[in-house]
């Protein structure tokens, strides 16, 4: 038992319908952030950063994604080993980049190979700037919970199921006294909010793309019935020495110079209706130079790509065959 949590609850509460990881964590107990050094020489500079003991299923109840490295499981937890991963502040601040050859971390003079960097956490970010450590080697150490730093546990959920698993939990950990369990549920309205967004955005692009595609059909529609209609034109200006690449050359800048108008045209409209509705509500409206010079271009790329085959078709058309019609 770590400090209230049964040698069974990660077990447990993983076994409840909707949930999809779960860890166990505290922080070392101590009046001070401990002093952490990459070596055990006496002039080594210290570096005060706060240490966390975690179960393997904390990295994944997180949302932890690595930046180099692996994460410790089962082995290093099972064996108590001493090893570390590092937050991305941690790992910055203790000046520790790669991980070759591996590096070690002395803590209260106990030497930790960091086998782990993070990149980032989707719950919790403070771990970004703490060393993680597995909760058997702290309790190994003796570094176990305290009143002031208690033992909690993470719990990931599916979408909607916080509240279920919160009145569940309690009786999953200790089904004997479930009310010296308690539970602070995350309220899920912002992850739901995400999701939301997430699907809209994901509209918006097909829509987009759709919209695209549409343009591009008739720009080549409108092209060809360019190239049928100037027949007699091209076929004049082959007669007078015109090549098929000066044909060709031709009907694509027409293209490129009809998309890039509309990419211009299509880029103001919703610059204008983007900063329309920031002062409709009061926003502040932020629009990447990068983002909206990709307009134009985006515009001028499916024009050409659109008129290619017209254009092709209008270079090899006989200048015979052209002024006789």
């Amino acid at each position: 038992m770590q400090k209230g949590f049964p040698a069974d609850a990660e077990t447990n509460v993983r076994a409840l319908n909707g949930v999809t990881a779960a860890g166990i964590t505290w922080t070392l107990p101590g009046n001070a952030l401990p002093t952490v050094t990459t070596s055990l020489d006496p002039r080594a500079t210290g570096v005060p950063v706060e240490i966390m003991a975690a179960s393997p299923g904390y990295f994944q109840a997180a949302g932890a994604t690595l930046a180099q490295g692996v994460l410790f499981d089962a082995y290093e937890q099972n064996n108590h080993l001493p090893v570390a991963v590092l937050g991305p502040t941690a790992a910055r601040d203790l000046g520790i980049s790669h991980l070759i050859p591996t590096p070690v971390v002395y803590i209260h003079g106990t030497g930790y190979a960091v086998i782990g960097i993070l990149a980032d956490v989707t719950r919790e970010p403070e771990t970004l700037s703490q060393i993680i450590i597995p909760t058997t080697t702290a309790a190994h150490n003796g570094q176990l919970p305290s009143p002031q730093t208690p033992a909690h546990m993470l719990i990931a959920t599916r979408l909607g199921a916080a509240h279920q698993i919160a009145h569940e939990t309690p009786l999953a950990i200790r089904p004997d006294q479930p009310d010296h369990v308690t539970v602070d549920p995350i309220n899920d309205q912002l992850a739901i909010q995400s999701h939301i967004t997430d699907a809209l955005q994901s509209l918006l692009w097909a829509l987009a793309a759709i919209t695209l595609l549409m343009g591009a059909v008739g720009i080549a529609n409108t092209t060809y019935t360019t190239v049928i209609e100037r027949t007699p034109e091209i076929g004049l200006r082959r007669a007078t020495g015109a090549t098929r690449r000066n044909i060709l050359t031709q009907f694509l800048a027409e293209t490129a110079s009809l998309g890039l108008l509309g990419g211009l045209i299509g880029t103001a409209i919703a610059t204008l209706v983007v900063l329309a509705v920031a002062l409709a509500n009061h926003w502040t409206a932020l629009l990447d130079p990068a983002t909206t010079a990709t307009g134009p271009l985006i515009g001028m790329a499916t024009s050409l790509i659109a008129g290619a085959r017209p254009a092709w078709k209008a270079a090899h058309i006989q200048p015979i065959e052209a002024l006789r019609r």
